[in-house]
């Protein structure tokens, strides 16, 4: 079972929750990286196959949970299943012939590798604070670029196109909650939170904004907070979790 799923940290508790970040970046550059192969399109999933990228990858985690947790008591962790990044089943067996019972399987490995660092750092830390373990999926986008709008779909073509790898989170891993980051328009938000409410799974998502503060969209945030608290409403029981 999931260890927050169905007791989800409340916002406003005075807990400050923080997670790695730039990932992409040090790969690029590490010297660890920097001969292997990246991606079709910057999929990182047939990584986790990679002993050498699994290795680095453990320390990058590492490196911002102990500063995070050990050098500090007053944050608690996001653990982002960044392998999940761009891994539809449907893109993952287009683009690298990886059946759907290997897919599943890898994404129960990978999340369950963040389950397992999260016990060794709550065994480890006294009175540690929560360690939240995301499922992490982006927008489509167009051309394999999440920040396009060349791709545009109605809520329903979202439900459907996000539907995979919500449903393998929610049914075969332990992840806590669904983090959903670039968000450039409300319908697309509105499907993703529609399919995690219908499997029960809190969500978490994250806009992508312009200059002037609007989305590419030309939505303004407090537009889409509206439509997303409407739904919100309407699937209260789910936990579901609109940005702020």
């Amino acid at each position: 079972m999931a260890k927050y799923r169905d007791t989800f940290p409340e916002i406003g508790t005075g807990r400050i929750f923080l997670s790695d970040g730039g990932i992409m970046t040090e790969f690029f550059f590490s010297d660890e990286t920097k001969n292997m192969v990246v991606p079709n399109n910057n999929i990182f999933f047939p990584l986790m196959e990679d002993s050498t990228f699994m290795n680095w990858m453990d320390k990058f985690y590492k490196k911002y949970m102990d500063l995070c947790l050990k050098e500090n008591k007053e944050f608690g962790f996001i653990l982002i299943s960044f392998l999940t990044y761009k891994a539809r089943k449907e893109d993952i067996k287009t683009q690298f012939d990886i059946d759907e019972q290997r897919w599943i399987h890898m994404n129960k490995v990978h999340i369950q590798y963040l389950v397992n660092l999260r016990t060794e750092y709550e065994t480890s830390i006294p009175n540690c604070p929560p360690i939240l373990v995301s499922g992490l999926i982006i927008p489509k986008g167009g051309h394999g670029d999440a920040f396009s709008l060349d791709t545009k779909m109605s809520i329903k073509e979202s439900e459907e196109y996000h539907t995979s790898q919500i449903k393998v989170f929610a049914e075969d891993t332990k992840v806590d909650f669904v983090l959903v980051g670039l968000v450039t328009y409300s319908e697309e938000a509105i499907g993703i939170l529609n399919m995690a409410a219908s499997f029960k799974l809190p969500v978490v998502i994250s806009y992508t904004t312009e200059v002037d503060g609007r989305l590419p969209s030309g939505e303004t945030v407090k537009v889409c907070k509206i439509g997303l608290a409407l739904v919100h409403e309407k699937y209260s029981t789910a936990k579901l979790r609109p940005a702020t």
